[in-house]
């Protein structure tokens, strides 16, 4: 069984290139990259216990979220997914790297994007003025770590979600 981490885009600004440019930049190196009909998957499952997919979005109605982030239908055209496998130890190694993919691409990139876990509990919204919108009610954002990581940026702790 996983526990699956998803960013839903509204644009294509993220690449192939981009993102191993990225897993370079941070240190990671050693990953196996297989081709997808529609993306890539990265494999880092033996050091981390993650499998990270970056792949095209369906076409409508499969691309179409009803968000509490906003009124409009979310309709979005990139998935990067982070697909964590549950009987790894080092957690918080997995959060850091997911949270320092996320983080940093998508507020480089200026993209709007919705973050998912496990297919319907909406974690945060980015908008494309860099501004982070975070739904606490899993509690994620409470861990100090986390924390520390997204200290520095533009949030807005959302309750009425």
């Amino acid at each position: 069984m996983a526990i699956e981490y998803s960013i839903l885009m509204k644009d294509k600004k993220l690449t192939k290139e981009i993102l191993i440019k990225k897993l370079e930049q941070i240190g990671y190196i050693d990953y196996c990259i297989s081709e997808l009909p529609e993306g890539i998957v990265i494999d880092l499952h033996e050091k981390f216990g993650v499998f990270i997919y970056l792949m095209d979005a369906r076409s409508y109605p499969y691309n179409s979220w009803e968000t509490s982030f906003c009124k409009n239908e979310y309709i979005f055209e990139k998935i990067l997914e982070f697909r964590f496998l549950k009987d790894f130890d080092d957690w918080k190694k997995r959060y850091e790297i997911m949270f320092s993919i996320i983080f940093d691409l998508i507020l480089e990139l200026k993209e709007e994007a919705l973050f998912v876990s496990n297919g319907d509990t909406e974690l945060c919204m980015f908008d494309k003025e860099g501004k982070i919108y975070l739904n606490n009610k899993s509690k994620i954002w409470d861990y100090e770590f986390i924390k520390n990581m997204i200290i520095d940026k533009n949030i807005e702790y959302i309750t009425s979600i």
